[in-house]
């Protein structure tokens, strides 16, 4: 799934005692480069996959939730105006 700049598209939830999370993410990559050192150790697509699906009972025992969604991001808006001189 490419990954876009004006949505985010994965909301994921962590209720462990020696870790708390609940943020938005733009992106699988996004999640793998925040969370790779956590101790949740999430680097790749497929472990991401596997929590999603609920597959494999390694991941039962996790405490995470990620769940897909579609919120658009709060974005600005630019006008420029010129003076047009005749």
């Amino acid at each position: 799934m490419p990954s876009t700049k004006f949505f985010n598209k994965y909301h994921v939830v962590c209720d462990r005692e020696n870790f708390k999370l609940d943020k938005k993410y733009k992106s699988m990559k996004d999640i793998c480069e925040d969370l790779k050192d956590s101790p949740l150790e999430l680097n790749s697509r497929v472990s991401i996959y596997n929590i999603m699906n609920n597959v494999g009972k390694l991941y039962k025992y996790h405490q995470v939730k990620i769940t897909k969604i579609r919120e658009p991001l709060p974005f600005k808006t630019i006008v420029i105006r010129e003076l047009i001189s005749q």
